[in-house]
């Protein structure tokens, strides 16, 4: 057998060995949590592309031997290097962490699909290396040209051709005994997948969603997204208003960037609700709605307390049919997040507070009953590589789909292990107390400005708080896992 034929077999095996390494990995993580599982993950994605390196520097110097390029792979060749070499760069990219949004460096799992398939070509053509005349050449060489255009044009379509348009899901049956409930939102990515759990249970009734202009969506943007939420959530009569797009004091803001991402959905689309926002304000949605509801309502608030600082500054009578105020925001015993992602000097300050401090102030100082769920719980939920690869098995609609495609585009953050489920673990305690443990604490929220502003703080001149302090994470993953695939009752 010739050299150069020995080079191409071995090359084109260990390009097939190469492509399965990482899906070997697979069953390897299965069951393993924390940290180990990425390290492991990793582990696998780097052998597995280091050694389909191997493979096509093998193949490539068997079809290449002596400088000339046989009849047999002059083409094919040619489109299977340019494939290889382009999969190769892109693998290692991903396991460097730096990949970049879109073409084919993004193409992580078509580059499995084109590295296995390029093997099995390579395989293909060397066993074919049986003695033919021109006659005969013509017909093999001409299948394995059109088999490789197949696979480059397959490959094209799945990296370039935008993700199917989803489809509105038949909402089950709000219970009759369901628990009135008005989420308060600045209509972030994470505040997207609270909305769909809470829409994904039959003993809470979503009656209004509330905007806040103050937070990190824009009020235009805000609603219009937070109207076609519902509408893939098959509730799109839920009524939507914005309110003021200031906080009720100071200048303090969200990056200008993030604003941007979250006023564009992350580049996604959600289906067209022919409903237009309301016709009231945020403040009077508010207050009719709590008014008027014969049951008492739950408050979930998930950016900035502007509009609830508000309306209960206007109408402070509003706390006795309130049965509690579920906050996400604070960071009590642990660092806060807006120094570490921007650069404002402010280590101590959770951004929704930060934003309005004096609108947060209005409502500890309310009288409503509140439980507060700040970092000190949500740091125990982070969104982990492991749930999202979990998720990507197991999407069965369109809501799950559109909130693996929200995490999809936010994968670099979940790599990095700086993303976490804010605003859905805010909502799942207010659904499920068993999530989380809490702490009855005098806190006061530092209103002046400077390095404390929108700090929680301690006192004894403080208001009494609830605080969840730990989370349970698996708990929480599970049954979010079950509201979005629709499984809860």
């Amino acid at each position: 057998m010739q050299a150069r034929r020995v080079l191409i077999i071995i090359g084109g095996l260990i390009l097939v060995i190469g492509s399965r390494l990482p899906w070997i990995s697979a069953p390897v993580l299965y069951g393993v949590e924390g940290p180990a599982s990425e390290a492991i993950e990793i582990g696998w994605e780097g052998s597995g592309y280091i050694t389909g390196g191997i493979g096509l520097i093998l193949l490539l110097v068997g079809i290449f031997w002596k400088g000339r390029t046989g009849k047999r792979y002059s083409i094919p060749s040619a489109i299977l290097a340019t494939l290889a070499v382009l999969v190769v760069i892109g693998c290692f990219y991903r396991v460097l962490e730096i990949d970049p949004n879109e073409g084919f460096l993004r193409a992580t799992d078509v580059g499995i699909y084109v590295t296995f398939i390029g093997g099995l070509l390579a395989l293909v053509g060397a066993v074919c290396r049986i003695s033919m005349n021109q006659e005969r050449q013509g017909p093999i060489l001409l299948i394995i040209v059109i088999s490789s255009g197949l696979m480059l044009a397959l490959l094209l379509g799945r990296v370039r051709t935008a993700s199917p348009s989803l489809e509105p899901i038949t909402p089950h049956a709000v219970a009759a005994d369901a628990q009135p409930v008005v989420i308060d939102t600045d209509m972030t990515a994470d505040d997207w997948l609270a909305i769909l759990y809470l829409l994904g249970r039959s003993d809470v009734d979503v009656q209004a969603i509330t905007v806040t202009g103050a937070g990190e969506a824009h009020c235009s943007a805000g609603t219009r997204n937070a109207l076609n939420l519902v509408a893939l959530a098959g509730r799109p009569e839920i009524p939507v208003a914005c309110g003021r797009e200031a906080p009720l004091e100071g200048d303090h803001a969200f990056p200008t960037e993030w604003r941007e991402r979250v006023d564009d959905l992350l580049g996604l689309t959600l289906p067209e609700n022919s409903r237009e926002t309301s016709s009231e304000s945020a403040v009077e949605l508010l207050t009719r709605i709590i008014q008027r509801s014969p049951q008492k309502v739950h408050l979930i608030t998930l950016g900035p307390l502007t509009n609830v600082g508000e309306v209960l500054e206007a109408e402070p009578g509003l706390v006795m049919n309130l049965e509690m105020i579920t906050v996400m925001g604070g960071a009590v015993e642990v660092a806060g997040n807006v120094g570490p992602s921007s650069n404002i000097e402010n280590e101590v300050a959770e951004w929704n507070f930060y934003v309005d401090p004096r609108a947060a102030a209005e409502v500890f100082g309310s009288g409503a009953p509140i439980t507060l769920v700040p970092l000190d719980a949500t740091n125990y939920a982070p969104v982990t590589i492991e749930f999202y690869r979990r998720l990507e098995r197991d999407r069965t609609t369109s809501v799950a789909e559109f909130v693996y495609r929200v995490l999809a585009a936010q994968e670099e953050y979940v790599r990095l292990g700086s993303y976490y489920f804010w605003d859905p673990l805010a909502a799942a305690i207010a659904t499920e107390e068993g999530l989380g443990t809490f702490q009855k604490i005098s806190l006061i929220v530092v209103e002046e400005e400077g390095a404390e502003s929108g700090r929680t703080l301690e006192s004894e001149r403080g208001v009494i708080i609830r605080v969840a302090m730990t989370a349970d994470r698996e708990r929480f993953e599970a049954l979010f896992l079950d509201a979005v695939n629709g499984r809860l009752p």
